[in-house]
């Protein structure tokens, strides 16, 4: 009778102890099958990372509170202080009575 039992506690044993294995087997399948995702999304998180590493570069520059005038008084500064000539005419030389002289004289 005893053996009887025996018999039966270790098939039930065997009967649990396969189950058990099927069990984790499954679980361990499913950790590598989310260890694939996680590397898809790592690549994924890595190529965010480029672009917004790159996202400065890509981005217009714009200066705050600066003037629309600012390089037309630069310019006139520089001019006042020599470093750039100034664009004058010059004028024609004028006769003794004052007056301009001019290239075509009419003849009376």
């Amino acid at each position: 009778m005893w053996q009887l039992a025996f018999i039966f506690g270790l098939v039930g044993f065997g009967i649990w102890f396969s189950h058990l294995s099927h069990k984790l087997n499954r679980g361990l399948d499913d950790l590598q099958g989310r260890g694939e995702d996680l590397d898809e999304i790592r690549e994924a998180v890595e190529a965010v990372v480029i672009i917004l590493n790159k996202l400065p570069e890509l981005m217009p520059q714009f200066t705050m509170n600066s003037n629309p005038l600012q390089p037309l008084f630069e310019a006139f500064a520089q001019k006042i202080s020599g470093v750039q000539p100034l664009n004058a005419v010059n004028a024609p030389p004028r006769g003794e009575d004052g007056q301009y002289a001019t290239t075509t004289q009419t003849e009376n």
